[in-house]
């Protein structure tokens, strides 16, 4: 999927999660946005061909899951307690859906590794504008329907 569809994606997790947990929610999207990135940043390291773009070490549950250790495991040990949860709750949730969001494309993703070393493959190109802009379509319903922004518009159930 393209950048920006990355960037909303997780946004979105950071503003459900902060909503749910009493966080600064502007805090909070920055951070999903960031880490709803940072798997593309393998691309650098496939120019130098060090690992490649969509590989296991970027764009899979064990990526997510280091990734949000290395958000955890500081922020814990200087005392920020629950915060630190929250943060690397978003840093995962941010991570995994964006090897979810690129297991649509032909290239795929290891979602599972190191649990399966299937790569799942998806129908469309990445920079499809349809497929896009449905992801973001769906993070706005997300958005109304789980966090209190729902409250506002006067939707109720």
């Amino acid at each position: 999927m393209k950048y920006h569809t990355h960037l909303i994606i997780g946004a979105t997790a950071g503003i459900i999660i902060a909503s749910h947990t009493g966080q600064f929610i502007p805090l909070f999207a920055i951070i999903g946005g960031v880490a709803g990135v940072m798997p593309d940043m393998d691309i650098y390291a496939d120019k130098a061909h060090i690992a490649a773009h969509r590989g296991a070490w970027s764009h899979s549950l064990l990526a997510s899951v280091i990734a949000a250790a290395l958000s955890f495991i500081p922020l814990y040990y200087f005392g920020y307690g629950m915060f630190s949860v929250y943060v690397s709750l978003t840093v995962f949730s941010a991570f995994f859906l964006h090897a979810i969001a690129d297991t649509l494309t032909y290239s795929g993703t290891y979602l599972l590794y190191p649990l399966s070393k299937w790569r799942y493959k998806g129908f469309v190109k990445y920079n499809n504008p349809v497929a896009n802009a449905l992801l973001i379509l769906l993070c706005l319903a997300l958005l109304i329907l789980l966090t209190p922004l729902r409250d506002y518009l006067g939707i109720g159930f």
